[in-house]
């Protein structure tokens, strides 16, 4: 099962998201968690443990706040944002827009997925 923290101040957009995630096809089981700033989002990194990490906070000030809290070791991060946030890119971050149709919304799932995957198999590497 994939474990996937998404950061965003709203949290009917989660709760929309975790509900199309249980029905969609095509993905593997997944369990979301919720942080609704990059304070909570850092805290839930030690304790939930997810194996990629989706920001979708509108304020980018959070974004930054989050990703320069991470350690070496940390999750793929996802950024899913509005087109007009992009000047800002760090390496080793996947960026992708923000879509809250349900077609978005399953390719941003997938995107997460994959990262996990790929996450893991870096991580087996290191061991």
């Amino acid at each position: 099962m994939t474990k996937i923290l998404f950061i965003e101040e709203d949290l009917i957009t989660f709760e929309i998201r975790k509900c199309i995630a249980a029905v969609l096809e095509g993905i593997q089981p997944l369990e979301l968690f919720h942080a609704k700033d990059a304070t909570e989002g850092l805290e839930l990194l030690d304790e939930v443990k997810p194996d990629v990490v989706v920001i979708g906070h509108e304020e980018r000030s959070e974004t930054e706040l989050f990703m320069d809290g991470l350690t070496m070791n940390h999750p793929p991060v996802v950024v899913d944002q509005e087109e007009s946030q992009t000047s800002h890119k760090r390496d080793g971050v996947t960026y992708t827009k923000k879509d809250g149709s349900l077609e978005g919304i399953h390719q941003l799932l997938k995107t997460a997925q994959s990262l996990a995957a790929l996450g893991s198999v870096n991580t087996d590497l290191v061991q």
